[in-house]
């Protein structure tokens, strides 16, 4: 009886011009409960999906504007709360279906600590009420206070898929970090800039007077099997482009979410047409989240341009009102789950101040990760820009273009925001993303190509910049807006390559650009100021001369056109305390070459492998073989447990000295929290100078012998408050470290029982700051950041 109610119901307002769906059967099982799919592992998206009103993309209300879904997710050890805006998702399969219809609502979920979590949904209609941030805005409906909850265990991942790594955040410094502690340094594509006008895409097609619309051919092959598709092999072309920019160890591309109304391609839109604004193209977006989630599994980071210089008055004329503000929400809805990617309020944007601030803050308050804010302006645009937002508390960096591939451009333009932005108390994390003329840019293969990664690419990475991505000049095949084949630049990749190679060895934390320390030759210096000193020399040379600081200091090369280890020089130790030459490189004099000249030597140790495994139940085995040696005096063993935030000493190993011969060590490591551990050895001098190595992780899956419920991130003005429980009698020792790793006091250190709560407190004469409380029993381990803000 329902169903013949419906239908003819149904079929009534069909006849009456008012738009409906074609029959109940595009509604199924409406009163099914909430679904969770997805691996229930740390840092792999998860969605869960409602079902809720029965409609379609054309139907009034309307499902974007009109509707609401918020779901608020809690993690019960930590206290975590994150509210995440959700979407209509039309049959839940449109995808494969190219469904307009149906009744599944949707959020999709990253979580970033493994354990218990529950999730409230808050669904609510009115009259715009998808764009308010009122929370109370519209009234209840349909599945509004629907709950659920879900168990977290570690992840599986490793390698470049971004699910073994974390979502990527700004940290306060000029580099983004993953969660588990791990630098980006980009490289990849600027271009084309309508990446995303595919024709295996729903509803995409040339609305302009040239058609740029591709297939990506030439990157048929480089899908593999296994890989995703949509409806009987779409897609192949676009996620074998990934795959082929992933396996030269590129890590970035970027792409216009929208180039219509007097855009270059006006072929990229994600509504039901081009000027439906508010109607969105359900299934079409579906496909870019497959081919989104693929770019994360093979290591890329997603540079979302979500307007440009076109366009930039298209919406709302360029103010924040309705149009604008769902734009925004929509994105970030279906997309911001995903890891590694940034917002661009634009490319050459040329929106005023004020609304550039705007948006910005309508960004921040609705992405629950926190993903990085930009924007891209012109050449000479560029104070005029960015000063206004120097210190602004949301924003997160410049994305520069540069009017030639010159290298006084490069350096000055990253050095002056690097600097200015430190000196406005919030650093910027400075890229370049569109070197060179826009008759040019970077050239295919069949010129040479080199002198881009000469007098940018290092220049850029000297200065303090994150990285690059290149755009692909309009006078030359495969340009910004018909390129479909990234091997047109194939061997630019390998330079790129190389480039990152070397500079994820350095500790690039601690570094700046130090120029003033060479003379002799033209050259950038990237240093610490005491131990390490990388110097880029465009024109080679043999007359360097660079002011050390007093210690031994050891000389190598590395060969920038072809990449391979270090080599020595004709200078292999320098005497620190005045200025001294390097010497000259290996071979090839003429030629651009880096020079690494380190205290204590570089790679006094020559590690050969380093490896950890769980051993029993409660242990890691870190197992590690060198080549050589020299004066080494043996290795300190960091550990940083699955909920810490630093590494911290667990024990010493004694080396070998000085020895030609290889050399084996092992160290077992006591640990009972399950999740991630990360591990490295601090190789130890006789003289007392140390080189860090980088970092592994090991999984642990354990039942953890503790609870710890709090701190806050900030708790209080004043102090941090925690309980402690843990499920064996156990000796605890808390204590309480600055953020530089520093013994402030011990907050407590005696015999804790089973299952009585332990309560700790922080004193509420420490000042602003981040701290760290670290919790040592006889079975775990673990360490909790505090902030503290009076």
């Amino acid at each position: 009886m329902r169903s013949y109610v419906f239908f003819t119901c149904s079929l009534l307002l069909f006849t009456l011009g008012v738009p409906t769906l074609a029959s109940a059967q595009s509604c199924p099982d409406p009163d099914a409960p909430p679904a969770v799919e997805g691996e229930q592992k740390r840092w792999h998206p998860l969605t869960v999906t409602f079902t809720g009103p029965c409609t379609s993309e054309s139907d009034d209300p309307n499902p974007f504007l009109d509707y609401r879904l918020t779901v608020t997710f809690q993690h019960s050890a930590s206290g975590t709360q994150l509210s995440v805006p959700g979407y209509y998702a039309a049959d839940g399969d449109a995808a494969e279906t190219s469904a307009t219809g149906g009744n599944k609502w949707r959020v999709h979920f990253t979580p970033r600590h493994t354990g218990d979590w529950t999730y409230e949904a808050s669904f609510r209609t009115g009259t715009e009420v998808a764009i308010s941030l009122d929370p109370s805005a519209g009234s209840s409906t349909a599945f509004d206070g629907q709950s659920g909850s879900f168990s977290i265990t570690n992840t599986d991942k490793s390698g470049r898929d971004h699910r073994g790594k974390g979502l990527l955040q700004y940290t306060g410094s000029r580099y983004l970090e993953f969660d588990d502690g791990t630098v980006f340094l980009k490289g990849g594509a600027d271009s084309p800039e309508n990446l995303l006008a595919y024709s295996e895409f729903d509803g995409t097609y040339n609305a302009g007077g040239s058609d740029y619309v591709r297939d990506y051919a030439p990157h048929k092959d480089d899908w593999r099997t296994g890989d995703p598709s949509w409806q009987g092999g779409k897609g192949k072309g676009l996620i074998g482009a990934l795959n082929y920019l992933a396996s030269e160890e590129m890590n970035a591309f970027s792409f216009l979410t929208m180039n219509i109304a007097g855009g270059d391609g006006e072929d990229v839109w994600p509504w039901t047409g081009p000027s439906n604004v508010y109607r969105y193209d359900v299934s079409k977006l579906a496909q870019w989240e497959t081919v989104f989630s693929h770019a994360d599994s093979v290591g890329l980071f997603k540079h979302f341009k979500t307007q440009e210089k076109e366009n930039d008055g298209y919406l709302d004329k360029g103010d924040l009102g309705p149009e604008r503000k769902l734009y925004y929400r929509e994105l970030i809805a279906r997309f911001a789950h995903h890891h590694a990617l940034n917002w661009n309020l634009g490319e050459e944007n040329v929106n005023t101040d004020a609304q550039r601030k705007a948006f910005i803050s309508y960004i921040a308050a609705l992405d629950a990760y926190n993903h990085p804010i930009v924007v891209h302006t012109f050449p000479d645009e560029k104070e005029k820009v960015y000063d206004p937002l120097l210190g602004h508390n949301d924003f997160d960096g410049p994305s520069l273009q540069l009017s030639e591939m010159s290298p006084s451009q490069a350096h000055s333009s990253v050095t002056k925001w690097v600097s200015e932005s430190k000196a406005a108390g919030r650093p910027w994390v400075v890229s370049i993303d569109e070197p060179g003329t826009a008759e040019a840019g970077l050239r295919p293969d069949s010129d040479d190509n080199h002198d881009a990664a000469r007098n940018v690419l290092w220049t850029a990475f000297f200065a303090g910049g994150d990285g690059i991505e290149w755009y692909f000049g309009y006078k030359y095949p495969d340009d910004d807006l018909n390129a479909d084949d990234w091997r047109s630049r194939d061997r630019f990749w390998d330079f790129h390559r190389y480039a990152l190679r070397f500079m994820r060895e350095l500790p690039v934390r601690t570094m700046t650009s130090d120029d003033a320390r060479l003379s002799g030759t033209p050259g950038h210096v990237f240093s610490d100021e005491s131990d390490v000193f990388a110097v880029y020399l465009p024109d080679g040379g043999s007359d360097a001369t660079l002011d050390l600081p007093s210690g031994s200091f050891t000389v190598s090369w590395f060969d920038p056109r072809n990449g391979g280890s270090l080599q020595t020089g004709t200078i292999s130790e320098v005497q620190g305390g005045a200025s001294t030459s390097i010497g000259a490189p290996p071979q090839d004099p003429n030629q651009d070459w880096v020079a690494l000249v380190s205290k204590g030597g570089v790679l006094p140790v020559e590690l050969s492998s380093l490896e950890a495994a769980t051993s029993g139940s409660e242990s890691i085995v870190l197992t590690w073989s060198t080549t050589s040696e020299q004066n080494n005096a043996g290795f300190e063993i960091l550990h940083r447990p699955p909920s810490g935030s630093i590494f911290t000493s667990v024990g010493f190993v004694n080396g070998a000295g000085t020895t030609d011969s290889p050399q084996s060590y092992r160290y077992r490591i006591s640990a009972s929290e399950p999740g991630t551990h990360s591990l490295r050895l601090k190789q130890v001098d006789v003289d007392g100078t140390a080189t860090l190595s980088d970092s592994i992780t090991v999984s642990l899956s354990l039942k953890s012998p503790y609870s710890l419920k709090g701190p806050a991130p900030n708790p209080t003005p004043t102090h941090a408050q925690a309980t402690l429980r843990v499920q064996e009698t156990q000796t605890v020792t808390v204590r309480l470290y600055d953020a530089l790793g520093r013994q402030i006091r011990t907050l407590y250190s005696g015999t804790v029982q089973a299952n009585t709560p332990l309560g700790l407190r922080t004193s509420s004469a420490l000042g602003n700051g981040v701290y760290f409380l670290r919790i040592e029993g006889e079975r775990f381990t673990t360490t909790r950041q505090v902030s503290i803000v009076k």
